[in-house]
């Protein structure tokens, strides 16, 4: 049987040090841990440097996600890239289902994981689940694009084939409403830019029409009502949010065909 190649869980940080611990414990078991900051101001770095498999790198420099994972993914020495983030916890039903896929030696596979998201104290059950990321890829197979500034993914290589693993991930995600909102404005606002630059048109029938369909697909499509009344909150949250993101690109668009 081939043996298992080495394996480089990457974690971009900023300012995570109420979660970055409990990241960073359950990965103890791979190769090594890339732990890629972008100026953190608080003990993010200094608590990550107390475990023995970590390497921590800096670059305050901030140009969105693609690049980001980019950069964090060339300077990780493994053969297998997993990456992590900050606010995510593997659990050992995962970390024994990676070692046995990972142990076939395959690099031609990418690896699919549900996660399980932690929101305002509950665990989501219903409308954000499983939330399918593939997260687990040869490093010489996969790359990131610079100018995916938000909702970035990996592009892999022809020939790879995705397959979805079974054992979630946790995603405790938002700290409360306050920090919600707070990364919603980024996202809104990186998406609105990306979009803006490809010369992407919008309209308020398409924000409307857009926002309509994230709170269906949330809260009956994805039975998100059988999560109570945080499955309706998240659904109105998540539908406040896509609108925002159109509202903001048309506001773009505004401006430039004034002026």
């Amino acid at each position: 049987m081939p043996s298992m190649k080495k394996i480089s869980a990457v974690v971009l940080t900023k300012n995570e040090e109420d979660r970055i611990e409990k990241c960073l414990q359950s990965l103890q078991w791979v190769d090594e841990v890339v732990v890629f900051d972008s100026g953190s101001t608080d003990k993010t770095l200094e608590i990550a440097k107390t475990f023995d498999n970590v390497k921590v790198f800096v670059e305050p420099g901030w140009e969105g996600f693609g690049k980001q994972r980019q950069i964090s993914k060339n300077v990780a020495t493994g053969e297998w890239i997993f990456m992590v983030d900050a606010d995510e916890v593997i659990p050992d039903t995962l970390r024994d289902e990676i070692k046995t896929k990972l142990a076939e030696g395959n690099l031609n596979k990418a690896y699919a994981i549900p996660r399980k998201v932690w929101v305002f104290g509950k665990l989501l059950k219903y409308c954000w689940y499983p939330d399918y990321v593939v997260r687990l890829y040869a490093k010489e197979k996969s790359h990131y694009k610079s100018e995916d500034l938000v909702h970035e993914k990996v592009y892999l290589d022809n020939g790879v084939k995705v397959k979805k693993l079974t054992s979630p991930l946790l995603h405790f995600t938002y700290r409360d409403l306050d920090h919600f909102f707070e990364k919603s404005n980024v996202y809104t606002k990186a998406w609105a830019e990306k979009y803006f630059r490809a010369g992407k048109r919008t309209n308020l029938f398409q924000a409307v029409w857009h926002a309509t369909c994230c709170f269906i697909k949330n809260y009956f499509v994805k039975l998100g009502f059988l999560d109570g009344k945080y499955g309706f909150l998240i659904a109105v949250l998540c539908t406040h949010s896509t609108f925002n993101k159109y509202a903001c690109l048309l506001v773009k668009q505004w401006k430039k065909d004034r002026f």
